[in-house]
């Protein structure tokens, strides 16, 4: 299993517009580009940098959703597909997937 920067991630900025990742153990992550020599912003770098701060919490939902469907199927009706997404997006997010 792929280890990961503990939580919780938030967003905060670097400098006026440079989003970046706070992390549970203090260190941060920056998610801007590094073009010609300099960071670049880009259009979709506030929302994915919302997306990337909430991974962790997605990962863990995803984990809770597979096991309480596991356990107890027919009491949520999961259909197989909803198994199958959840699986795939775990094994993504922990560095297991295999397209």
């Amino acid at each position: 299993m792929s280890k990961h920067t503990p939580g919780p991630w938030t967003v905060g900025h670097d400098g006026p517009s440079r989003p970046i990742i706070l992390c549970g153990d203090n260190s941060m992550l920056s998610i801007s580009r590094w073009i010609d020599g300099k960071f670049t912003t880009y259009e979709n770098e506030e929302a994915d940098a919302q997306l990337i701060a909430a991974s962790p919490d997605l990962l863990a939902a995803c984990k809770l959703a597979l096991e309480d469907s596991s356990s107890d199927y027919e009491r949520y009706d999961l259909r197989s597909e909803t198994i199958v997404a959840l699986t795939k997006a775990i094994m993504k997010a922990e560095g297991k997937d295999e397209t």
